[in-house]
């Protein structure tokens, strides 16, 4: 089947070139109405005709015997008659260009809080500004690098990819080292924390608990046995 070749606006401007670079002067786009018309010929010329009971191998061996028929034909073209076979033969795919065509795959992303992005099950660091921002990841077919832009288009990060799928997180040395910068222009002043330790209330605290709960003088825990003393006497039973 012969294919016109016709520009179309409706491809991709990154596209545009791809027929070019296989030697092609513009887009193929098969012309409107051809499809269906083949279609309609075969119904009408080869369906409605085949009989019943056949087999499978019966009906491909039928419709293989209708297509040559068809390809015998004979053809007017701008240079003469001839047969859909001859110009199949005339028209050979030309061999694949030895560079792939670059196509760009384009994805958009979140940041974590922790400025990393997900892709093909790895994690990739953009700088700290962009934590929880949208940002654009491209990746060159056949590429081994990706680079994340904003959504303006600026590029901000390119990383090495990692195999896909082992889950690992590749980080940038100056994002690491503006993420810590940023942690610790957050961090409270002063010297860190010391260990927790228990220290038993020293004198100062215990005066201010006294003070609190109404008597300056410790409230001693020691009962007198005096008064255990002066219960028992002239008794000689516990009840």
């Amino acid at each position: 089947m012969r294919w016109s070749l016709e520009t179309t606006t409706s491809l991709w401007p990154r596209f545009q070139p791809s027929p070019t670079a296989r030697g092609l002067p513009a887009p193929l786009r098969e012309p409107k109405g051809r499809g269906e018309k083949n279609n309609h010929t075969a119904a009408q010329r080869w369906w409605r005709t085949l009989p019943d009971g056949l087999t499978l191998e019966q009906a491909q061996a039928s419709v293989a015997a209708f297509a040559r028929r068809q390809d015998e034909r004979p053809r007017r073209t701008a240079t003469g008659k001839t047969t859909a076979a001859a110009m199949l033969t005339a028209e050979r795919l030309r061999p694949l260009p030895p560079a792939v065509f670059p196509v760009v795959v384009t994805e958009g992303r979140t940041a974590t809080r922790q400025a990393l992005i997900d892709w093909r099950g790895n994690r990739y660091s953009v700088p700290p500004e962009l934590a929880a921002a949208k940002v654009t990841v491209l990746q060159r077919l056949g590429a081994d690098t990706i680079d994340i832009a904003t959504v303006s288009g600026a590029v901000v990060a390119r990383h090495k990819v990692a195999e896909p799928g082992l889950g690992v997180a590749i980080r940038d040395t100056g994002h690491v080292t503006a993420l810590e910068a940023i942690a610790m222009a957050s961090a409270p002043p002063g010297r860190p924390h010391r260990r927790k330790e228990r220290i038993p209330p020293g004198q100062a605290a215990l005066r201010a608990a006294q003070v609190l709960i109404g008597t300056g003088e410790p409230v001693s825990t020691v009962i007198s046995l005096a008064a255990y003393e002066q219960a028992a006497k002239n008794r000689n039973t516990l009840r």
